[in-house]
């Protein structure tokens, strides 16, 4: 997951007064175990039953876990061999090798469609905190959802970071230092670890661009460090921009 704040910005010709943060959120998924006691972390699978393709008939269907019985089907215009289908919390994402579908979970009427990151065809992971998509000969695994995320097998962090600002922002940055870290670690009603996210912060010079408005950023704004106090915020943003500030201040 990435997200980014904005401090001030004094002028588009001077880049140095700008601090940008950029933070990426890694995730340290847990195992599941045959035979764990009840106190051990687990791997929580997210769905009950499971979706299918059926390129013969251009349909997707849904078979209950406990009945083994059809209980849902969706016909769609073209519906590619090798195709899968995973299910999220609020939306199920036919992936064919040209395009990903989204699902409304309640409608079943396709609510968005965007361009399959790779053709060959994906492992589907049910679980919570996705789900997942891996594609195995790209060595790519695609997060769905709200903030969906492709993170590339032997990307560095600084270009991962750089790719997704522009993806998400429309922005060009120049990454310059870490900035520091946030935990957060999510539990189930018997305390055992669900997820657990290690968030990395880093300081970087705007380089081009204005920020783009879309379904996930809803407002952009340039501010200073001193008006984050009036604004609802993520726990700790105040201290880590403060910190990027610093970084800035010793690569000059």
């Amino acid at each position: 997951m990435f997200k980014c704040a904005y401090a001030s910005r004094v002028s588009r010709r001077n880049r140095l007064p700008l601090v940008l943060l950029g933070a990426i959120c890694l995730v340290a998924g847990t195992a599941a175990v045959a035979g764990a006691s009840p106190g051990a972390p687990l791997l929580r699978f997210a769905a009950v039953g499971r979706w299918f393709a059926d390129p013969s008939e251009d349909r997707v269907f849904h078979v209950d876990g406990m009945s083994r019985a059809i209980d849902a089907r969706v016909e769609l215009d073209e519906v590619k061999p090798g195709t899968e289908v995973v299910e999220g919390d609020r939306s199920s994402y036919v992936i064919g090798p040209d395009d990903i579908r989204e699902l409304d979970k309640s409608s079943l009427a396709v609510t968005a469609t965007r361009p399959s990151p790779s053709s060959e065809r994906p492992v589907p992971v049910d679980a919570a905190g996705g789900p997942y998509a891996v594609y195995r000969e790209s060595g790519r695994v695609v997060r769905l959802g709200a903030d969906e995320v492709v993170v590339e097998a032997g990307e560095p962090l600084h270009e991962a970071l750089c790719r997704e600002i522009a993806e998400e922002t429309a922005l060009a940055i120049e990454p310059v230092a870490l900035a520091g870290w946030r935990e957060v670690i999510a539990r189930d009603e018997r305390e055992r670890v669900e997820r657990h996210f290690v968030i990395l912060a880093f300081a970087a010079r705007w380089i081009k661009g204005e920020p783009v408005l879309n379904e996930e950023l809803a407002e952009a704004r340039w501010i200073r460090p001193a008006e984050l106090r009036d604004l609802p915020t993520t726990d700790g943003l105040a201290e880590i921009v403060a910190a990027a500030f610093e970084r800035m201040k010793e690569v000059r």
